[in-house]
């Protein structure tokens, strides 16, 4: 009885120092690198293993003015409405 319990004793423990292992190198291998990959504003590739950092593929020009004809309103034929009057034409109504 007292072998077996020392085999599984050193069953667990060989386990425990598998996993730790694991753990351990996961962390060093994998979460360390990414972290300071993300940190610096990289993207981080797990297939790879490469920290990449993102490019534009265009400059930034700003905003683009809008072409004056489409600040011109337009309305249907149909509406009929009266052409607006010049100042002049109604700066001489009011001398009337």
């Amino acid at each position: 009885m007292g072998n077996t319990l020392g085999k599984l004793k050193l069953f667990f423990i060989l386990v425990f120092v598998i996993v730790a292992g694991w753990l351990w190198f996961d962390h060093v291998y994998n979460t360390i690198p990414r972290k300071e990959c993300e940190e610096g504003g990289g993207w981080w590739s797990r297939d790879l293993h490469a920290c990449k950092k993102p490019v534009s593929i265009r400059e930034y020009e700003g905003p683009k003015p809008l072409p004056l004809d489409s600040l011109v309103p337009t309305l249907p034929e149909s509406a009929n409405l009266p052409r607006p009057k010049s100042k002049a034409e109604e700066a001489a109504e009011k001398k009337r």
